[in-house]
């Protein structure tokens, strides 16, 4: 007969909504309180922070990036003198976030990690019961899902794409030792694309490189001493997506005439884009994510300038070709995979011997391939958003089960409350909602939800 351990709470996923979580609660919760955090990867890091390379970079600089909502400059401290400013590598960041992990777990004995997964969740009493992959069970008075990112959807590209040999799905895990030829192609030009690109110079990749996207965008380029300004100063209109559009441009124009910068107006709403998106209707939402999220995501996301510069050194020198459109077709000739390229003013084709997906996260949780995503909507304890960016959640980051009811005792943080609130994914708003997350497990704690599971 099984075992069933008894826990305050099971945190699924050990990255950096994981750590965060793991860190608050090491700092509030009582002797008394246990958890355990499963997570197969290195804890810490997870996938974002974990790349190869020291090529791959922090899109934001130092100063904004600590890990300790109360402590903004504990990065800073921890990584030295004339920091401040720093895109630091997300390697570098990882092990910063690796650390704070050992420190968590060294500082409260009732929290621990499991490298096993998560792969089935259900209801029982006031509480939960949690399955890992080697069948143990764990009975637990709250779940915190710190899923974080899931990969690229590739459900819009050909079936010849996705079945072939040099397709790669995950950008994240790109390894250009497999590459198998002298030219690939990249699906998406935002940020994604450009860490690939900056990843092939430094491999010293002499290929074609294609790049291959519905509006041909690439991010700006990010100046690390631009600093956010007093919304309230700059005179926006934020009641439609189209207002907000064009009272930012000119404010973003007026700073310029006064010498300062663009990227000032774009920081400034940081802190109100969470408000501004939960005051827009359903529709204008939708309407923001059909025909200005590729512009915004442009000039909100940029890339550090050293990668920039490796991308436009490739292109001096010719290997990089830009394609405005989408893949509708492809086949193999050869040693080549033909791809048919069609945009409003026709169609073309190109050869490609490796193809990379740098399309972004995939929100849809509808079309997750996770085990635990599949179980969780199966019981109705998940709920997808109507906009496919993650899933329904509660103003106190409570996960709403099929009925669109906030669960007593389920929380998420970060990407799946992209619907919620859109911008949730930095390490600022993840942060605060973990801090928040881990003041309600530590008020919860003894309440008697874990003895009514068992």
């Amino acid at each position: 007969m099984k075992r069933t351990e008894a826990l305050d709470s099971v945190i699924v996923g050990a990255g950096l909504a994981g750590t965060l979580v793991a860190a608050s609660l090491a700092k509030t919760a009582p002797p008394s309180f246990r958890a355990m955090i499963f997570d197969a990867a290195s804890p810490g890091p997870g996938t974002a922070y974990a790349p190869a390379s020291d090529r791959l970079l922090m899109n934001g600089p130092a100063r904004a990036m600590s890990a300790v909502p109360e402590d903004p400059a504990d990065l800073v401290r921890w990584l030295g003198p004339e920091s401040e400013d720093r895109l630091i590598p997300r390697r570098l960041f990882g092990r910063y976030l690796a650390e704070r992990f050992d420190r968590a777990l060294a500082a409260h004995p009732g929290i621990a990690l499991s490298r096993n997964r998560i792969v089935d969740i259900e209801r029982r009493g006031r509480g939960y019961v949690a399955r890992d992959d080697a069948g143990q069970e764990f009975a637990a008075a709250s779940i915190v899902l710190a899923l974080g990112n899931h990969k690229p959807s590739d459900a819009f590209l050909p079936r010849a794409v996705r079945a072939d040999a040099g397709y790669m799905r995950d950008p994240w895990h790109f390894d250009a030792s497999v590459l198998r030829g002298s030219a690939i192609a990249l699906v998406g030009s935002g940020l994604t694309a450009m860490d690939i690109v900056a990843l092939l110079e430094e491999r010293g990749y002499d290929g074609a490189i294609h790049i291959i996207s519905r509006r041909g965008l690439l991010p700006a380029v990010e100046n690390v001493r631009a600093r956010g300004l007093d919304p309230a100063t700059l005179a926006l209109d934020t009641g439609t997506p189209l207002s907000l559009l064009r009272t930012m441009r000119a404010a973003a124009a007026a700073r310029e005439a006064r010498g300062g910068d663009w990227r000032e107006v774009a920081e400034s709403i940081r802190k109100i884009s969470p408000a501004i998106w939960e005051g827009w209707s359903g529709r204008e939402q939708r309407q923001f994510i059909e025909h200005l999220h590729a512009f915004w995501t442009a000039h909100r996301y940029r890339v550090p300038p050293q990668t920039a510069l490796a991308f436009e050194r490739l292109r001096a020198r010719g290997a990089i070709v830009r394609h405005r459109g989408h893949i509708a077709a492809a086949h193999r000739e050869g040693e080549r995979l033909v791809l048919r390229i069609v945009n409003a003013e026709g169609a073309s084709a190109i050869g490609v011997t490796d193809i990379v997906n740098c399309t972004g996260p995939d929100g849809d949780y509808e079309r997750s391939r996770d085990p635990l995503v599949i179980n969780l909507m199966r019981r109705g304890l998940l709920l997808a958003d109507e906009l496919h960016l993650g899933i329904e959640v509660s103003h106190d980051l409570r996960v709403l089960d099929r009925s669109g009811h906030a669960q007593p005792a389920m929380y998420t943080l970060g990407p799946p409350t992209r619907g919620r609130w859109y911008e949730t994914t930095a390490v600022p708003e993840i942060r605060e909602q973990a801090r928040r997350i881990a003041q309600c497990l530590v008020a919860e704690h003894g309440t008697g939800a874990l003895e009514a599971v068992s």
